[in-house]
Formats: C-alpha cells, sequence, structure tokens
C-alpha cells in the first residue's frame, strides 16, 4: 500500500508540477508588473525570467549555482538579461568582476527565490525523484559530497540533527541508528531505493507511525528525510539567510521578494529566518510576508506548492 502510494507515476506529477507553475508565474508577473528590474536568482529552468523579459520593457539578471544553467543562458537572446554560475553567497563577488551590474543593483526593485530543484534536476537522476531508484546524490550544484557521501561519514550525533533541524523528522534518532548501522555492516545506503527501504522497515515498527494514518504518516517522514538530506547537501538554510540579507540591503522599501517553496518545512525555514533577518533591519523595517498562492490539500498529489511574498515594509508607514 504504502509503495503504491509513493510510486505516482512519472506523468501525473509533471503534469500537476507544471499546472501549479503555470498558475504561480502568472502571479509573478503580476508581483513585478511595475518593477523594470527583476533578480532572478534560482534560475532553474529560465521559465520565470523567459516570462517577465516577454512582459514589457524589463531587465533580468539571473543566478543559478548549477553550471547547467550556462547552457539555457546562451539560448536566452535579449539584450536585457545577464546570467551568471554561482550561489546567493557568490553575488558579491560577481558584483565585483563585473562593474556594469552595479547599475542593475541599484534600480533593482525585486527578487525571485525558487526554492528546491528544478525541473531538469528533477530529471537528472540525482535521487530528487523518490518514486524512481537513482543514485543518492540530490546536488544541485557544486557541493562537495553528496547525501550518500555525506551518509557514510556523518557521526551519530550530526545526522540526527540534520533529520531534525533541516527535515522536522519524527523519530530521528531511531532513524539514524538503522542508518548507522547499516554503515557498520558496510550496507549504507547508495540508491534513493536503498534509502526508502530502509526507512519503511525501521518507521513500521515504531509506534507512532502504527494505526489509522500510519502509512500516511511514514510517507511523510521518508520525504521529509529526503528533504532534510538535499537541505543540508546543498548548504540551504545559510543560502537562504544570505539571499535574504542580501534582498534587504539592495531593495528599496516597498519592494518584495517573491519565494516558492515546495514543502511546509521549506516555508516554515523561510518565514523564521525572514523574522531573524527583520531583527537585524533599519529601527522601523521589517519583510511582511504574505502568501499569494497555495496548493489545495490533496491526499492524492505529492507535491506542495506556495507562492510568498515578502515586502520591505515600515512599521512607521504601512504600505
Amino acid at each position: 500500500m504504502l509503495n503504491s502510494a509513493l510510486r505516482i507515476t512519472k506523468s501525473f506529477r509533471l503534469h500537476y508540477r507544471w499546472f501549479s507553475d503555470s498558475r504561480i508565474q502568472t502571479e509573478i508577473v503580476k508581483i513585478f508588473s511595475e518593477s523594470r528590474t527583476v533578480f532572478d536568482l534560482t534560475f532553474g529552468d529560465g521559465h520565470h525570467s523567459r516570462l517577465l523579459l516577454q512582459d514589457g520593457d524589463r531587465r533580468v539578471l539571473a543566478l543559478d549555482k548549477d553550471t547547467n544553467a550556462a547552457n539555457i543562458y546562451k539560448t536566452m537572446e535579449d539584450k536585457n538579461f545577464h546570467g551568471f554560475i554561482g550561489k546567493f553567497s557568490d553575488f558579491p563577488a560577481i558584483l565585483r568582476e563585473n562593474e556594469e551590474l552595479v547599475e542593475l543593483v541599484e534600480n533593482c526593485g525585486g527578487i525571485i527565490l525558487d526554492l528546491g530543484p528544478s525541473e531538469s534536476q528533477i530529471m537528472s537522476s540525482k535521487g530528487f525523484c523518490l518514486e524512481k531508484n537513482e543514485p543518492l546524490d540530490l546536488r544541485m550544484g557544486e557541493a562537495e559530497k553528496s547525501a550518500h557521501e555525506l551518509l557514510e561519514h556523518l557521526s551519530m550525533e550530526h545526522l540526527i540533527k540534520v533529520l531534525k533541524v533541516y527535515g522536522g523528522v519524527k523519530n530521528a534518532k531511531n532513524i539514524a541508528t538503522d542508518i548507522i548501522e547499516k554503515r557498520y555492516l558496510l550496507r549504507a545506503p547508495k540508491t534513493t531505493d536503498d534509502l526508502r527501504n530502509l526507512l519503511e522497515l525501521c518507521m513500521s515498527g515504531l509506534l507512532h507511525f502504527q494505526g489509522e494514518g500510519g502509512d500516511e504518516k511514514i510517507k511523510t517522514n521518508l520525504r521529509n528525510v529526503f528533504l532534510g538530506l538535499r537541505m543540508f547537501v546543498n548548504d540551504e538554510l545559510n543560502q537562504l539567510s544570505f539571499a535574504l540579507k542580501l534582498a534587504h540591503n539592495i531593495l528599496p522599501k516597498g519592494c518584495q521578494v517573491a519565494v516558492i517553496v515546495r514543502s511546509q518545512k521549506e516555508e516554515d525555514h523561510l518565514r523564521r529566518l525572514a523574522n531573524v533577518d527583520s531583527a537585524k533591519m533599519s529601527t522601523g523595517l521589517f519583510w511582511e510576508i504574505q502568501t499569494i498562492l497555495k496548493t489545495e490539500d490533496d491526499a492524492d498529489i505529492d507535491d506542495y506548492c506556495s507562492l510568498l511574498t515578502l515586502t520591505k515594509a515600515s512599521t512607521n508607514n504601512k504600505l
């Protein structure tokens, strides 16, 4: 029963993902309708950048840590497009090396952050598609170690912390114990099937996952394990924190960051980091968070998708 629930056909998943994205892209254009310069800091497959360039006279600066994005940049035949490879934390260095970008920064009216893997990365056989048996890699860019390599070396304490903090995993200690035991037996998970089978066996014997709704709890926790590992492998929390600091330094008051998240845990991380960043802003300024669009809960759909805006607002002059 659990395996059949997890192995939803790839065509259905991609159809739904594109459906939710098409609605989000419409909202993105609305959000930045008055912005003449927008930074797409998670370029991915380029869908947001293309739409913004097509919608009026607008300049787009794009950034992506996946080197494969460079090939898509070459197809962007628009003088108003500027694409670079790097992480959020690489942005200051990119500016120093490209003085012509200073004017874009000074006129930036909005930022896009589409968190998580892009469509092409999901299809890249790196373990992002849980319905397929793929290498347990989970790297979206040039991270030094894959998820498999990290599971070979993380201490019990560190692994529990990764699962709890990054993924919000239930019974993290039990799961970490089973992973470490497999490692001692020289059978550490190397593929998505290896890890999924280990997790299902571990959780099926735990009280929290038994009884009514147990299969759904297992499915949710399994996805959170993969999410936690992916976010840790790609240093996503630190990079997101840097992106928010960058946004509050370059965006004028009233301008927005549009953020797309594909899990509740990622949304929780975003809200927490935005609150932390608000506390560091100048007196009277803060990130005002608003949910623009959210997929309806559906037991037959694994994809969670939410579009939020963070507006640089003032407590003295509400926008």
